[in-house]
């Protein structure tokens, strides 16, 4: 190896950039969450300290709650050192409720009315009735209760962080989807080329390994799109036990589909489940919708089901 050799980068070229760009994305976006985090810290740390300087000067005024504001500052930034931006943000959003303590009536007033709004456009089920339970309807008369109020805001920033949360459990999906999608796609396609696959215009469908092995990709494929479909489509109206199941079942997905698969190829075969058409391309069509979805195999087994009631024999009295 020369010294030229030596000193070119290892892993070049098209498959050393395809490995890199999953760590430079992470990367990316782990970089602008910290950016979002630290700047958000950095303009609370000079908010907080107005508040505190705008105090009279010579009267007795309680900043409990300003010391406590500068604990979770502290805390957030310890967190952001950490590289663990959900901690963070926790720790400054409780910053910034603790910081209404502080405020003038009609500052409370102001933080009452956007909080009303934005509850009522952004908030669903019982966290809109407790926002509006706590701060009381539009136009109310009266002082605003400043731990009423952050105990509604408190109500509001648990809503955003499932939010995020929910947004990161489904970002981590799209990854393994992407991967069983492509793995599919390029198995389809390996054994296209090798001869393997039944062809579509193939007038008989046999039951050998070929088939059976093209009808479970198909299955799997039908699957994935199904869950990809299913991601994109009001990802941020799903709530966190759903996301989790989502992720679990993902792991199972493959799986799900090429069994979902070759249960129909099976029906198909025994004539339970009948086409217009028998060929290879409607067979692999069946497969795809299968894995696309659970109900063309619910279909089908209450098909046999309903088949052997019919033939079963009735039991004398």
């Amino acid at each position: 190896m020369t010294a030229t050799d030596e000193a070119k980068p290892r892993g070049r070229g098209f498959w050393g950039y395809l490995r890199s760009r999953p760590g430079a994305w992470f990367r990316r976006w782990s970089y602008e969450s910290n950016r979002r985090l630290a700047a958000g810290i950095e303009t609370f740390k000079v908010e907080l300290e107005w508040f505190k300087q705008r105090a009279p000067l010579g009267e007795a005024v309680d900043l409990s709650w300003a010391n406590a504001a500068e604990d979770l500052v502290q805390a957030a930034q310890e967190a952001l050192e950490d590289n663990d931006v959900d901690r963070g943000w926790r720790n400054l959003q409780a910053a910034r409720r603790m910081e209404i303590c502080g405020q003038r009536p009609d500052e409370l007033l102001a933080t009452a009315e956007i909080l009303r709004i934005e509850a009522k456009s952004k908030l669903r089920s019982w966290r809109k009735e407790a926002v509006e339970a706590l701060i009381g309807a539009a136009g109310a008369e009266g002082p605003v209760n400043p731990h009423r109020l952050r105990a509604a805001a408190e109500v509001r920033d648990e809503h955003y962080q499932n939010l995020y949360y929910g947004l990161a459990l489904i970002r981590g999906q799209w990854p393994s989807l992407f991967l069983i999608l492509f793995a599919s796609l390029a198995s389809l396609l390996f054994m296209s080329m090798k001869g393997w696959l039944p062809a579509l215009t193939a007038p008989e469908v046999r039951s050998d390994w070929n088939m059976l092995v093209a009808v479970a990709l198909f299955g799997i494929l039908g699957q994935s799109f199904s869950a990809a479909v299913t991601l994109a489509r009001n990802p941020l109206h799903s709530r966190i036990p759903e996301l989790l199941a989502h992720f679990w079942m993902s792991l199972l997905r493959p799986a799900m589909g090429a069994a979902a698969a070759l249960a129909v190829f099976v029906f198909i075969l025994s004539g339970v489940l009948p086409l217009a058409e028998l060929n290879v391309a409607a067979v692999y069509g069946v497969s795809f919708a299968a894995g696309f979805s659970e109900r063309l195999v619910i279909r089908a087994v209450e098909t046999v089901a309903g088949k052997s009631k019919e033939t079963g024999t009735v039991p004398p009295e």
